[in-house]
């Protein structure tokens, strides 16, 4: 009986989380394109949603990827899991109830880095530890391949950003040709993950 259960949720949680990553990824394109300085009060609203709904559904991404590896993946495999859900988590939790400013000042005030705040850095380095990971399992090296790339796409995203700390002479089209990619990363985590049962 159990069994059977098991077989009958297994490709529908796959499948979901599939479509959660697509959906996740057309959503981080669309906050992209409107989240500009001088935007309506109802394009606010909307970035605020987005804000919170992007990153949650990142996060159930990443549940596809740790049940389709069963979380056979190491250590490493398992911390760069822990800093992507705690990446995208904080990101869905922080934007739905405002927390930033304070978690900002009280990792100043612990010494702590104000970077492990930054959510979509921390997700990053979460997905390329899984990526690694993955590939030394030699089971499913495209999908370890795929984390991997989502990951480094998404770091150089971050870091070509204009309000970024590293490069902030990148052009404009560089930063959205990353931003591109890596939400076409997350598009082939969807259908894999979708076609995988």
């Amino acid at each position: 009986m159990r069994a059977r259960i098991t077989r009958a949720v297994y490709p529908m949680l796959l499948r979901g989380c599939g479509a959660a990553s697509v959906l996740g990824s057309m959503l981080f394109v669309a906050w992209g394109y409107i989240d500009k300085p001088n935007i309506s009060a109802n394009l606010r609203m909307v970035t605020y949603v987005l804000a919170s709904t992007v990153p949650t559904l990142f996060l159930v991404g990443m549940v596809g990827i740790v049940v389709l590896c069963g979380g056979q993946f190491g250590v490493l495999g398992w911390t760069g899991t822990a800093l992507a859900c705690y990446g995208s988590g904080l990101a869905a939790i922080a934007n739905v109830v405002r927390v930033a400013p304070l978690l900002y000042g009280y990792f100043l005030e612990q010494g702590w880095p104000p970077s492990l705040i930054e959510w979509l850095a921390v997700m990053d380095t979460g997905l390329i530890l899984v990526g690694l990971a993955i590939l030394r399992t030699r089971r499913l090296r495209v999908l370890g391949a795929i984390a991997f790339v989502i990951g480094a796409t998404g770091w150089a995203y971050d870091l070509t950003d204009s309000a970024g700390v590293a490069l902030q002479v990148a052009p404009r089209f560089v930063h959205v040709g990353f931003g591109l990619l890596f939400s076409l990363g997350w598009v082939v985590l969807g259908l894999v993950l979708w076609r995988r049962p």
